[in-house]
């Protein structure tokens, strides 16, 4: 049984004048996991993939209905690419009783994620 979506799109100019500005907004977002895969990646890449993340973060929120704050973090959950490429939720500290599914996507201009939380009984 579906128990959330959520969905978020960001302007990565956006993105990189925020990474330009304000340097610790890398450490804000990213798991430490996430900043090793970011730190081998072009600029570029690593500009996309930091508005992947925030937007992924950001849907992830909405479909736990909770938004960013005391209930969801920025750093309860790490999102990487698995074996084959596409991203995967993996979740830290807590026993998480939902299957995540995620989708992410870019163009020139904008990061779009999609989430589905999914019962894990069902």
């Amino acid at each position: 049984m579906i128990k959330g979506i959520g969905t978020d799109l960001v302007e990565i100019a956006r993105i990189d004048q925020i990474l330009k500005e304000q340097p610790r907004f890398v450490e804000r977002i990213l798991t430490e996991q996430e900043k090793k895969y970011f730190s081998g990646l072009s600029p570029l890449r690593q500009t996309e993939f930091v508005a992947g993340r925030f937007a992924a973060k950001e849907a992830l929120s909405k479909a736990l209905q909770t938004g960013i704050g005391p209930h969801f973090s920025w750093k309860d959950v790490s999102i990487l690419p698995s074996e084959g490429g596409a991203p995967q939720v993996i979740w830290h500290g807590r026993q998480e009783r939902f299957s995540t599914h995620i989708s992410i996507t870019h163009t020139a201009e904008y990061a779009l994620a999609y989430v589905v939380l999914e019962e894990k009984n069902s």
